[in-house]
């Protein structure tokens, strides 16, 4: 599992590197005013997944329990404003799911948060699966649907035939991996003793396929790293 841990990580950190690299300051692209957020989400998970192979090399603690809760919600956060300004690019300023994107979505969310650690036996535990439930959940989604529409209204009716050829097998995989990785990271949370995470969780998961969610999760991450990179 320590090689899994350093290959997720670094494919995060590679993601946020393969953006910070590009010339973005004169693009006409609306992604590039905030793709910056993509990049910041995959430097700080790359380091929460680091934070796991520290775990499993040099043993745990409390403090570091508590920088990886830390991580993991300052992650999902980046990952979720990017795939909220994404989507209020890509939609129709007439569309109703447009209208749900505002700033003060943030209020509910972390309300949702809150409330789920407070009732939890386990706070700390509490903060991570609904950390990964009201956050990483809805971001992953919104990332991998925000690239499909983007692709068809901002990218599309400005590329020539042979560029979307090119061009369009990237935009599905990045859609692809962040959908999947919804599911991998944003559902599959750690056992705990209520719903669903009481049935719905990485224990299940193992039983079911005998692999470890993380290394699913290492593979979309991989995925992910490479759409965004081309």
């Amino acid at each position: 599992m320590d090689i899994v841990f350093f290959v997720y990580g670094l494919a995060f950190v590679l993601l946020g590197v393969a953006v910070f690299v590009q010339p973005r300051k004169y693009s006409e692209y609306a992604l590039a005013r905030f793709i910056w957020l993509l990049a910041a989400f995959g430097m700080v998970h790359g380091l929460l997944e680091w934070t796991d192979l520290w775990k499993i090399v040099r043993g745990g603690s409390p403090f570091l329990r508590a920088l990886q809760v830390a991580l993991l919600i300052a992650s999902f956060g980046l990952l979720f404003e990017f795939s909220r300004r994404l989507l209020k690019t890509a939609l129709d300023a007439s569309s109703a799911w447009r209208k749900l994107l505002d700033v003060k979505i943030y209020g509910a969310v972390f309300l949702l948060i809150a409330g789920g650690a407070w009732l939890a036996s386990d706070p700390l535990l509490g903060l991570i699966i609904w950390g990964r439930y009201a956050l990483g959940f809805p971001a992953a989604l919104g990332a991998g649907v925000g690239l499909h529409y983007y692709f068809r209204r901002c990218v599309l009716p400005v590329l020539s035939e042979d560029e979307v050829l090119v061009v369009r097998r990237y935009f599905i995989l990045g859609t692809v991996a962040f959908g999947a990785y919804a599911i991998l990271a944003g559902l599959v949370v750690p056992a705990s003793d209520f719903f669903p995470a009481n049935g719905l969780n990485d224990r299940l998961f193992l039983s079911l396929t005998g692999v470890p969610v993380q290394i699913f999760r290492a593979v979309c991450a991989v995925l992910a790293a490479l759409a965004v990179a081309k």
